[in-house]
């Protein structure tokens, strides 16, 4: 929302099947809040945040600018650092580290750290980062390029992210949001993604057995 050209003004079936949300709360009612935060969930309902959380609030063409101040405010006071910015290109950012370092590490059932020093390994995922800016650029949001090789920050060492600690509960996956609708956003713009749709089809498959392991010995 905000930005002209195919599928602008148009809910994504990846994330909003049928366009359910889209007609009961459209983009001119909502904002955006992409939260940057180590975090788990020991127990349904509770929630235990990692160091340093922090988010960024806006609006779709820069709407809704006394709630977001007070929004912003009131997730400060909370003990979250908040501000105001520039919410899509924060949530492009994210992606771009999140699809090549979380899902990868998720597929291979390795921590980033070591990944980082498999061979060919950081060269896959910087092309995996490379096509997720080449979407966010097709869709107004222009992002750093890639470095020469991925090198995922070593924070905590060797520990999973949440979307493989998710699989390892039998928990939905955010792949819908991560994987699909950026394919999905790629093919409105006219896009080449291959290795994006490699990926997303490996992990739709790891999925499936996932679940026949839940029925017995495959």
């Amino acid at each position: 929302f905000g930005v002209s050209g195919a599928g602008a003004n148009e809910p994504l079936e990846s994330v909003d099947p049928g366009g359910v949300i889209w007609r009961h709360l459209p983009p001119e009612r909502a904002i955006a809040a992409p939260v940057m935060l180590p975090a788990a969930l020991p127990t349904p309902g509770i929630a235990e945040l990692g160091a340093s959380p922090s988010m960024v609030v806006g609006a779709p063409k820069n709407g809704h600018a006394k709630f977001v101040a007070e929004f912003t405010a009131a997730m400060s006071d909370a003990g979250i650092p908040a501000a105001t910015g520039d919410a899509h290109t924060v949530v492009w950012t994210k992606l771009r580290t999140f699809l090549p370092g979380a899902t990868v590490a998720l597929q291979t059932q390795l921590p980033s750290s070591d990944l980082a020093d498999i061979p060919g390994m950081p060269d896959l995922q910087a092309a995996l980062m490379a096509e997720t800016i080449a979407v966010a650029k097709a869709w107004g949001v222009e992002l750093p390029p890639p470095p020469a090789s991925f090198v995922r920050v070593r924070r905590g060492g060797g520990n999973k992210p949440s979307i493989w600690v998710d699989f390892e509960a039998g928990r939905p996956l955010e792949l819908d949001a991560a994987v699909k609708a950026p394919l999905e956003l790629a093919q409105l713009r006219g896009v080449e993604t291959p290795l994006m749709k490699a990926h997303y089809a490996l992990l739709l498959a790891k999925l499936v057995r996932r679940e026949r392991l839940k029925q017995g010995p495959i």
